[in-house]
């Protein structure tokens, strides 16, 4: 099912979450979709959610640690992931590199369980 929103909406409802995004430059690239979210989508799967909570409404690769529902997640579980299971890398600049397909993990804090997003870097930003 689609769930569809204005623009104008989803920014602003992203610039209380995501204080910083304000100064950015940035869209928003598809509609809100409640098939699956970001990190379905960065792991290129718009068949299901992805996430680490053990219940069977939400999908987890094999091998990687799962957490009671509703637990705070830790961002490093999927960093974790997205490395051993994808082959991402860590890197040191957020620019745009021809060649390399980048994610962005964002968080709401900077405590270690305030997951919120992921997204793809694109050329030009």
């Amino acid at each position: 099912m689609l769930v569809f929103r204005s623009a104008a909406e989803a920014r602003l409802q992203l610039h209380r979450e995501i204080p910083s995004l304000a100064t950015t430059n940035w869209r928003i690239k598809s509609p809100l979709d409640t098939n699956y979210q970001c990190i379905a989508w960065a792991a290129c799967r718009t068949d299901r959610v992805w996430w680490p909570w053990d219940h069977p409404s939400f999908y987890w690769p094999p091998g990687f640690a799962k957490f009671p529902v509703p637990s705070p997640v830790p961002i490093d579980s999927f960093v974790e992931m997205f490395k051993k299971r994808f082959g991402y890398r860590e890197c040191p600049s957020p620019v745009f590199e021809f060649g390399y397909q980048k994610i962005a993990i964002y968080a709401n804090g900077w405590e270690s369980h305030t997951w919120l997003d992921s997204t793809f870097l694109e050329k030009g930003g």
